[in-house]
């Protein structure tokens, strides 16, 4: 009877070991999702700026009445899109901000909601307008 006793505390001090190991893994590997999550909504929220910018570059060169449209992927948490002034600036939950700064004025308004959407820019005489469809 002793003997069994001693075999199921022994296994129950094996499990908890294997336990805590699982537990410890489950939170490392936890926080490193985390922040690869947190890299890439950063990296989608550049790569949808710079698309952005790019396209109304290229309108503003092209000369007043150049139209363009692009699809473009905004990316979770976003809560604001504001564009005005020279700047295109990206708000997220947190309050993190990336923005870009133009040398012409821009103007407009895109949807925070995230997913995949259509974006056009026009160029006008004063400024770019850049709003989704």
């Amino acid at each position: 009877m002793e003997k069994r006793a001693q075999t199921s505390t022994e296994l129950i001090i094996i499990l908890s070991v294997f336990l805590l190991i699982l537990i410890i893994l489950i939170g490392v590997n936890y926080d490193t999702l985390r922040a690869y999550d947190a890299r890439l909504r950063i990296d989608r929220t550049n790569t949808f700026v710079n698309d952005v910018v790019n396209a109304a570059e290229s309108v503003y060169q092209q000369g007043i009445g150049a139209k363009s449209k692009i699809y473009v992927d905004i990316p979770d948490r976003v809560s604001e899109v504001s564009i005005s002034g020279t700047k295109f600036k990206i708000t997220f939950d947190d309050n993190n901000i990336i923005q870009k700064k133009l040398e012409f004025n821009v103007t407009g308004n895109v949807s925070a909601l995230s997913g995949r959407r259509l974006v056009t820019i026009e160029s006008t005489s004063n400024f770019v307008n850049i709003s989704d469809v």
